[in-house]
């Protein structure tokens, strides 16, 4: 049966249909034993083939839109049935994290009923991916979720999808590729810029505290200039904080004295120090700092220097003077650069270093 479930392009509907279904799913997710798992197809069972089938059943089953609190029961029976298929775990998560997605859409006249919704499916989202094993698969799970919880204005169950992802990442994150956790941080940057209000009882900075934290435990093996570019990152989501003060809630406009120029400071402070954390991270690796990539780096984290803060001030000068010079010192001044990229950081590095140049004094 769920081989022509598979190949049909129907959906299933029907609450007796879906029942039987499910029981062959059931079925065949626990014809997989413990034995089949670790060494994949004993006794003639493809566990490839079994879980792609499990998978296939969760997807074709259809409810009404408007029918939330029928499809969440029936995805809570999938998560408790299926807790081996990987597959079919993630189908389970994606189709809750559509229904919050629906849920943006939704006619504003019932948005207490929606908003109530899209909590429940935002809960059943942070309960049911630690239980997704893939954990690349997990952390794409856990943004689209903070995406759309932001969207919905659930602002403190998205600080508790973030701290959970930051969990997760931390715990596996020397398992993890550079590139990935960097685009874990874009990605998680893109949501912190949707909800400076922050955590209610730590503050708007409570999750860019933990992601560095996180961060400083990434190992910097053939990796550092993507942790540097991801604290850029971080610093980008504090600016943006300053940028939308007037949003912050009223219990965090207290933590800072009932003063958004005391917040707006502080914002500055954290930018700061976010960029000294990339520019520390390139200059004490000596592998890197000599070559076209450390180059570049110095001359990127000098570009968002110059963005962020006061072009005119000396200490803005004076740090981009200094990465300027770390730069002179690599290999993308001396060697001869056919890259697009490499030609542009050049040509950066010649406008901050004209533009950034101590003038002499004249007699």
């Amino acid at each position: 049966m769920l081989e022509r479930i598979k190949k049909s392009k129907h959906r299933l509907e029907g609450s007796s249909v879906i029942s039987h279904a499910f029981d062959c799913a059931k079925a065949v997710h626990d014809s997989v034993d413990a034995l089949a798992l670790r060494t994949g197809s004993p006794d003639g069972v493809d566990v490839v083939n079994a879980f792609d089938l499990v998978s296939s059943f969760v997807s074709k089953v259809h409810y009404e839109e408007s029918d939330v609190d029928a499809e969440l029961r029936f995805l809570m029976n999938c998560r408790s049935a299926f807790t081996n298929a990987d597959g079919a775990l993630i189908k389970v998560v994606q189709r809750a994290i559509s229904i919050v997605k629906r849920c943006v859409t939704t006619d504003v006249k019932k948005r207490e009923k929606t908003q109530a919704q899209a909590a429940a499916s935002v809960a059943f989202c942070q309960i049911t991916i630690p239980s997704v094993a893939d954990i690349e698969a997990r952390l794409k799970l856990i943004v689209e979720t903070a995406k759309y919880a932001t969207a919905c204005e659930l602002h403190a169950q998205v600080d508790g999808v973030i701290s959970s992802a930051i969990t997760d990442i931390e715990d596996a994150i020397e398992s993890l590729r550079a590139e990935r956790v960097h685009a874990f941080v874009l990605k998680l940057s893109e949501v912190l810029m949707d909800n400076p209000a922050g955590h209610p009882e730590y503050g708007s900075f409570y999750a860019i505290a933990t992601a560095s934290t996180m961060l400083e435990k990434m190992s910097t093996e053939d990796s550092t200039k993507y942790k540097a570019y991801a604290y850029l990152a971080l610093a980008y989501v504090v600016a943006s904080f300053a940028e939308t003060r007037g949003t912050l809630n009223k219990k965090n406009v207290e933590l800072y004295g009932g003063s958004e120029q005391a917040f707006v400071d502080e914002c500055v402070t954290w930018a700061k120090e976010m960029v000294s954390k990339a520019a520390d991270v390139v200059y004490n690796d000596d592998d890197l700092l000599s070559t076209r990539s450390g180059g570049a780096a110095n001359i990127r984290i000098a570009c968002v220097v110059l963005d962020l803060f006061k072009s005119d001030s000396r200490e803005t000068k004076k740090t981009i003077q200094t990465l300027v010079r770390r730069c002179e010192a690599s290999e993308l001044i001396t060697a001869n650069n056919d890259d697009d990229d490499d030609v542009m950081m050049l040509r950066a590095f010649h406008i901050l270093k004209n533009k950034n140049s101590p003038k002499r004094e004249t007699g």
